[in-house]
C-alpha cells in the first residue's frame, strides 16, 4: 500500500476511525498489540489488514509500509489520552 493511513490502537474509538477512513475511501491497515482484539474481526470483514505486534518495533512499521503512508492515527479507547 501507499497512501494509506496506519491505525495504531483498533479499540472501541480506533474502530470508529477505521469505519470513518473505510467510508471515505481511504486504503487503512491496523496495528495493535493484542494479538486477536475485539474489533479484529470487524476491521478485516471491511478489507483492512489488521496486524497484531508492537507498533514501537521499526520491523513492524516496515512491514506495514509507514514510510508510504499519507496519515497516522495513533488511538485508545480513552478520551483524555487521545
Amino acid at each position: 500500500l501507499r497512501g494509506h493511513v496506519v491505525v495504531v490502537g483498533v479499540g472501541t474509538v480506533g474502530i470508529e476511525v477505521v469505519e470513518e477512513l473505510v467510508a471515505a475511501g481511504r486504503g487503512v491497515v491496523v496495528i495493535d498489540r493484542a494479538e486477536a482484539g475485539r474489533h479484529f474481526a470487524k476491521a478485516r470483514a471491511l478489507g483492512v489488514p489488521v496486524v497484531g505486534g508492537d507498533p514501537t518495533e521499526f520491523a513492524l512499521l516496515d512491514a506495514d509500509n509507514l514510510a508510504g503512508a499519507t496519515q497516522v492515527a495513533v488511538v485508545t479507547s480513552d478520551d483524555l489520552v487521545n
